[in-house]
């Protein structure tokens, strides 16, 4: 249910991750430095996101987030220079009230 503080941080080969559906919460600093990483799959059960979870992930140009509440973000969590955050179409609106920083990049999406 949780991916702990720093588990994968400075993973040097770590390109794409997908998460089953009982994981609520991302620790802190979780994938931090992941230079490899492209692409994350969040699941609908995802509550928590923790500070820098994907901070230095410069090359992330993708997160499918399928969670119909946006999940909490702490602070430096997803990079700027992220291409597109996917989340339901239906809740786009509220993920860009939510996500505010990071409304431009939010894109709606049919998961089914």
């Amino acid at each position: 249910t949780e991916i702990g503080e720093d588990a994968f941080d400075q993973c040097p080969n770590l390109t794409t991750v997908n998460f089953s559906n009982n994981l609520v919460t991302i620790g802190p600093g979780a994938f931090g430095g992941c230079e490899k990483l492209t692409n994350v799959v969040l699941p609908e059960s995802l509550v928590t996101i923790g500070d820098n979870a994907f901070n230095g992930c410069d090359n992330l140009q993708s997160i499918y987030c399928h969670a119909t509440t946006p999940p909490k973000l702490g602070s430096n969590t997803i990079p700027t220079t992220i291409n597109n955050i996917f989340v339901p179409n239906t809740y786009v609106e509220e993920y860009k009230t939510q996500w505010s920083s990071l409304a431009g990049k939010i894109v709606g999406y049919d998961f089914e």
